[in-house]
């Protein structure tokens, strides 16, 4: 029958039940083979009922729900690049696209609030991970903006920052810079050097640099860095 009607020549799927995805699978293809199928069906001597109208748009239904969970599936099962920091923007992106889907059965709009009450449940929890919000925090693609909450973003923030403070172990600390001026600005001074006084101010300045505001300086650097190809580009979702 799809020779005939000239369309692409597909099999039908089985679900599988421990892949939930076998079953978005399953479903898809029912929608994709719906015209031969229905027109296939009734030339049986022995075959199953077709799907009536209204179970054909409960499928519909369920395919353009759990679309967006497949979409996440794949990007984060990707073996050839790290994953850990793509976990939290993809959840925001979720939320916001179950949100913005309108079934019209009862079916579909019970899945529709079951699918938001288990991403809060079991997903959004990762923004608050201190592991998971430094790896998105420290992706140049997401930064603060892949996260759902600011407040989130900004204690991602603080744990880097003072991740990168402890780091500096070898960082020239406050009390053992002299308060007088280097031998060489006095003496660039006696010379009435232009710079001498730049040199000094520059000194004076780096007795009140510490470890910690030595890294909030590099990290507020990293932020305001531009940075073109977004995480939609890359993953062409």
């Amino acid at each position: 029958m799809q020779e005939q009607l000239n369309v692409n020549t597909l099999k039908l799927k089985q679900d599988v039940r421990t892949r939930w995805n076998s079953t978005f699978y399953m479903l898809e293809r029912l929608l994709e083979v719906k015209i031969p199928l229905s027109a296939t069906l009734p030339q049986l001597d022995t075959s199953p009922p077709n799907l009536d109208s209204n179970e054909w748009i409960i499928t519909e239904n369920m395919v353009t729900l759990l679309r967006p969970f497949e979409n996440v599936t794949v990007i984060l099962s990707g073996e050839k690049y790290p994953s850990l920091s793509s976990v939290i923007p993809p959840v925001l992106g979720l939320q916001n696209a179950i949100e913005n889907k309108t079934p019209v059965t009862e079916l579909g709009k019970n899945l529709k609030r079951s699918l938001s009450a288990v991403i809060e449940k079991r997903l959004a929890v990762y923004e608050t991970n201190r592991t998971a919000s430094k790896a998105t925090f420290l992706d140049p693609r997401f930064k603060k903006k892949g996260f759902r909450l600011e407040s989130n973003a900004n204690n991602a923030q603080m744990w880097v920052i003072n991740e990168l403070s402890n780091m500096s172990t070898d960082q020239v600390l406050p009390s053992s810079i002299p308060n007088s001026p280097s031998t060489s600005i006095v003496a660039a001074l006696d010379r009435d050097d232009i710079w001498g006084v730049v040199d000094k101010k520059l000194m004076e300045s780096s007795a009140h640099l510490t470890p910690y505001t030595s890294a909030a300086m590099m990290v507020k650097q990293y932020i305001e860095l531009a940075f073109a190809r977004s995480f939609a580009r890359v993953h062409k979702i």
